[in-house]
């Protein structure tokens, strides 16, 4: 028993040993985490995000041009932001003409060895620290990095403040939490959120389908005799996202609210994992979409929302298992998402990634920003959104980091006080982005009285402004997701 005893003393002591040596590892910052000075007189603002992320990276830097350039004297220098070193710290610095002092916006990559942590741990110790730090384009990614922010205190400095980009996850769960928690609340008082969030998407995205007459659930049974029939919503989410499992809560709580509590809300579809090939479902994605077209069948003559938050390559092999099985469901049924599936994703793209010929079923999605504003710099096909936003952050920046009049915030504590008082962006007191200009994407495939499916689908980007009705923007002609016709298309006399 003794020597038992000793054994475990033994392991209990080595686990410890273990577990500091990793958070010491996570904490420290290595050799390669070299971060740049700063010169006198001049501010930073840290983007962080992977190696693998240059197309955001890119994206962002088309977003400061957008914003720049009606803005007179406001001096962009992009020379050092796209190198051929990868280890090299890409940067864009600006500045205003004739005016001292600049600002450095500046890419330090995380990798394998170098992770975000890692590199707060360098920034910490030079003076002076970042303003701010940029990152956050996924929900965990934001969780992880407000962590990672919140447990360092070492700074040179107040602590830099939190922008997150496109993360929007209402509450994550942290390592050792019985309870979720506000994402802008995981680095209290120094976050804040420039997209919108998942309660705001579903709320928006509801609120369009219920204003529209063709989406609008028509219902089954009355609850009661005398009652309108309830309207019939299907919830799916995937346990292994937490994004998709928040995001399908804050949508059955906008259909609760939106039909005063009197929905035919289903009993949501759990889907075990969201690992699977291009287009074949993988077995529980089959299994889920196999019940949902068992309840579907019952209630053929009526319209039923399909509450499907998961990202392209999910949501496209569960609705091709249920269109596999039943060509015509797009007549019954109406597919409702967040930010997962984008405009790129049905446009640009949608020949590979949502071909409608393969997924001839209603779709409405959201967008931060205007998705088809094209301009002389911004040209289609491309979606537009991802740089508008990017856009609209580099206006907050410029308005409170580096003002065209007046003195430049003297450390982050002023800065948050900026930041919270500009009216670009308005911001909660939680961090959040507040409602405003809100775009939802709505994808309307054709589908012919002998069952066939039209190789063009008419596309919608519509908006609300401040809680107003919902408008749809113009584009000078109508806009389609145009798919390749079949050869089986022109024998059958199909109209493209």
């Amino acid at each position: 028993m003794r020597w038992r005893n000793i054994l475990i003393g033994c392991l209990v002591i080595a686990a410890g040993v273990v577990t500091a040596f990793a958070i010491i590892e996570r904490t420290q910052a290595p050799v390669g985490a070299r971060v740049l000075p700063v010169p006198a007189g001049d501010r930073e603002i840290a983007w962080f995000n992977t190696t693998t992320s240059g197309q955001s990276w890119e994206r962002f830097v088309k977003g400061v041009h957008h914003a720049a350039r009606n803005t007179p004297n406001l001096e962009i220098d992009d020379s050092r932001a796209f190198q051929e070193r990868t280890t090299a710290v890409p940067e864009v610095i600006v500045s205003w003409k004739d005016r001292p002092g600049k600002l450095h916006i500046r890419w330090y990559k995380q990798t394998n060895e170098t992770s975000a942590a890692q590199w707060l741990a360098a920034l910490a110790r030079r003076n002076p620290p970042p303003l701010a730090i940029i990152g956050g384009g996924s929900s965990d990614r934001a969780r992880d990095l407000a962590r990672d922010l919140n447990e360092r205190t070492d700074w040179q400095g107040p602590r830099p403040l939190l922008f997150i980009t496109t993360a929007t996850a209402n509450d994550v769960l942290m390592d050792g939490d019985l309870q979720p928690r506000k994402l802008t609340q995981v680095y209290p008082a120094r976050s804040f959120r420039f997209s919108f969030n998942n309660e705001q998407m579903a709320k928006a995205v509801v609120d369009f389908v219920w204003h529209t007459p063709e989406l609008r659930p028509l219902g089954g049974m009355p609850m009661m005799k005398g009652e309108p029939p309830s309207p019939i919503v299907f919830p799916v989410y995937w346990r292994d996202d937490p994004y998709s499992e928040d995001l399908e809560s804050k949508f059955w709580n906008a259909v609760t609210q939106a039909t005063q509590g009197k929905a035919d809300l289903r009993p949501a579809i759990q889907i075990d994992y969201s690992v699977g090939s291009f287009d074949r479902a993988n077995a529980s994605e089959a299994s889920g979409a196999r019940t949902l077209l068992e309840e579907i069948d019952m209630e053929k003559e009526q319209r039923a929302l399909l509450i499907l938050p998961t990202s392209t390559a999910p949501a496209r092999r569960f609705l091709r298992t249920i269109v596999g099985e039943s060509p015509t469901v797009g007549r019954h049924l109406v597919v409702v998402n967040g930010d997962a599936i984008s405009f790129n994703d049905v446009y640009r793209d949608g020949e590979l990634l949502w071909n409608v010929r393969d997924l001839p079923v209603p779709l409405v999605f959201f967008a931060h920003q205007n998705p088809i504003g094209w301009t002389d710099t911004l040209k289609p096909p491309a979606a537009t959104d991802e740089v508008l936003l990017f856009a609209r952050m580099f206006e907050v920046i410029v308005q409170t980091v580096l003002p065209n009049e007046g003195e430049p915030p003297a450390d982050a504590d002023q800065l948050y006080d900026r930041v919270k008082q500009q009216r670009i962006i308005p911001f909660d007191g939680d961090g959040n982005r507040k409602d405003g200009d809100e775009y939802v994407v709505y994808l309307a495939p054709i589908i012919t009285e002998d069952g066939r499916i039209r190789p063009r689908a008419p596309l919608q980007v519509w908006r609300r402004s401040r809680g107003k009705n919902w408008h749809e923007v113009e584009t000078g002609s109508p806009l389609e997701a145009p798919y390749p016709m079949r050869a089986t298309d022109r024998r059958a006399g199909i109209d493209p």
